[in-house]
């Protein structure tokens, strides 16, 4: 008997078509090349609304990341506007549409056993602790509802 255990990871990205640097950008990127491109190619084809999510399955085609992620799926989710002719481009994080996200991407990892594992979303300097709170129920009820298991990561950045 073969056990598949797969495993979703989920970041927050703007609808501006534009891989960003840095943090889990860098990451995902590294994981796969793939996922700037997919992300990109979405934009080109006017994919990337708000509350979207784009499952990407990492299927270990990269040369570099031939190390079995057959089982792993990359789930970015559409959740901030960006415009640069605002003095701060990236709007902060729709609450609304992080829901969707998260709702599809449970239900999603739910058909396949899958967990989800996720960077500390919406807690950028400690000064709106609210709005971590507001994302920490949202990732609870997911939990609950569909029976899964969500990790949050948390990454302290060096002062």
């Amino acid at each position: 008997m073969v056990l598949h255990l797969y495993m979703f990871c989920c970041s927050c990205v703007d609808d501006s078509g534009t891989w960003g640097h840095g943090g889990m950008f860098d990451a995902l990127a590294r994981l796969s090349s793939q996922i700037p491109k997919a992300y990109e190619r979405a934009s080109e084809f006017g994919d990337l609304r708000l509350g979207d999510l784009h499952l990407l399955e990492i299927t270990g085609e990269d040369e570099e990341n031939k190390d079995g992620n057959d089982n792993l799926w990359v789930a970015l989710a559409v959740v901030q506007t960006y415009n640069p002719r605002r003095k701060v481009p990236r709007s902060s994080i729709s609450i609304p549409e992080l829901e969707q996200c998260l709702s599809k991407a449970s239900f999603s990892a739910a058909q396949k056993s899958a967990s989800i594992h996720m960077p500390r979303i919406g807690h950028q300097n400690g000064s709106d602790r609210s709005e971590w709170y507001s994302v920490e129920r949202l990732i609870r009820k997911y939990a609950a509802l569909y029976g899964i298991k969500i990790y949050v990561y948390y990454f302290r950045r060096s002062s």
